[in-house]
């Protein structure tokens, strides 16, 4: 029987990721119902030979070593691509207190960073500092003159 990983985990002292096929002989067959029943693994028809297909799973672009985030909108689906320090980061900030969060919020500089905290984090005053260092970011965007176009130069005055 084949299976296909459905959650990161480590077999037989190989890392499996989701999607991953797990070549026969890394579980043990006492604990295969256990692995589905959990939901760590699942059967894959073997006549079949297709790999599952998980929709909503990060998945990473190989090219470039970013992880593409799924995220649901009203107008479908939205997929924002971090690197893993960018992700880590993020993990770190949802963890914080609102005060803190919003503290950190105001130094952001990466606006898919600004996306995922505005999308997960549920608090009105995080929604309400996302939106503002949005318009912030948005703003410099516009006011900043280029040093080369203007003949200035940006140094110790």
């Amino acid at each position: 029987m084949s299976y296909v990983c459905k959650k990161p985990m480590v077999l037989s002292g190989m890392q499996f990721s989701t999607g991953d096929m797990i070549p026969e002989g890394c579980i043990l067959p006492a604990r295969v119902s256990v692995l589905i029943r959990n939901q760590y693994i699942a059967e894959v028809n073997g006549e079949a030979g297709l790999t599952p297909v998980f929709p909503l799973a990060c998945k990473e672009d190989s090219e470039s070593n970013l992880i593409i985030i799924p995220i649901i909108t009203k107008e479908g689906s939205l997929e924002l691509p971090m690197t893993s320090q960018e992700i880590i980061k993020l993990l770190y900030i949802l963890q914080l207190a609102e005060e803190e969060t919003i503290g950190k919020i105001s130094k952001i500089e990466n606006e898919t960073l600004l996306i995922l905290i505005d999308r997960i984090k549920q608090r009105k005053k995080v929604k309400e500092a996302v939106t503002a260092r949005v318009e912030v970011l948005k703003n410099a965007e516009h006011v900043e003159p280029d040093s080369e176009q203007t003949g200035e130069s940006k140094g110790d005055a």
